[in-house]
C-alpha cells in the first residue's frame, strides 16, 4: 500500500501511471477502474510531460518467495498478504509455497510498524 496511500475510489484527477501490478492493487484494494489507470512497463524509462517515471518490481514479497525456496518450507501470510501475491504474478509453483493456515508453517511474515519504511520481520515458530 506505501506505493498508492493516499488514493481513494473517488480520485478524479485524470490518469494515474503505475505498473501493472499496481494497476492490479490499486483496483483490487481501492475499487479504483482500469479506465483511470495507464499501465507502464516495468523496467524502464518513460518520458510523461516532460518528467521521468521508473516503475519496478516489488522486492520484498519476492524475499518471502526465497525464504521459502531457501527453507523448503511454507510461508505463512495473512489472507490480505496472499492476495496481494496473487496479483503479483507470481507462478503457480511459487504461489504453492505461501500459505494462509498459521498452524500449517512454522515461518510467519509479519510487517512491523507503519512507517514509510516498511519492517519485515519473519519469525520462526516450533509447530
Amino acid at each position: 500500500m506505501d506505493h498508492y496511500q493516499g488514493l481513494t475510489k473517488s480520485f478524479n484527477h485524470g490518469k494515474i501511471y503505475c505498473s501493472f501490478v499496481t494497476a492490479r492493487l490499486v483496483n483490487m484494494n481501492l475499487g479504483i477502474s482500469y479506465d483511470k489507470l495507464h499501465i507502464l512497463p516495468l523496467n524502464q524509462k518513460i518520458e510523461i510531460a516532460g518528467g521521468t517515471s521508473h516503475s519496478c518490481t516489488i522486492g520484498k514479497e519476492r524475499l518471502f518467495l526465497e525464504v521459502a525456496h531457501s527453507l523448503r518450507k511454507k510461508v505463512y501470510v495473512t489472507a490480505a498478504k496472499l492476495r496481494l501475491l496473487n496479483c503479483l504474478e507470481f507462478t503457480k509453483e511459487d504461489m504453492q509455497w505461501f500459505i494462509s493456515n498459521e498452524h500449517e508453517s512454522n515461518i510467519h511474515v509479519a510487517l512491523c510498524g507503519r512507517s514509510q519504511e516498511s519492517n519485515i520481520h519473519v519469525s520462526m515458530k516450533a509447530i
